[in-house]
């Protein structure tokens, strides 16, 4: 079982040892997901300037599938995603 303690070593081991941050998420998102039970998993980030998500990265899905992801995290609407 993953403890807190666990998942903050490997982030702070994950941070210190990438060259950068696509890095940090290729070898630390996997763990997190499988932390919580989950086989995939996206990073999203909201911009504030034009209302809309991007997809920044994800895992557990076919490369293919990134247009369709991307498609739909830009649909998404903030407070029904927060919701």
């Amino acid at each position: 079982m993953t403890t807190a303690d666990s998942i903050s070593s490997h982030l702070v081991k994950t941070l210190t040892a990438s060259e950068g941050l696509n890095e940090f998420f290729e070898n630390s998102i996997p763990y997190l997901a499988e932390s919580f039970g989950a086989n995939r998993a996206i990073l999203i980030d909201f911009r504030e300037n034009t209302g809309r998500f991007n997809l920044l990265h994800f895992i557990g899905y076919n490369q293919q599938g990134r247009f369709e992801l991307q498609r739909r995290v830009h649909e998404m609407v903030l407070p029904r995603a927060l919701s």
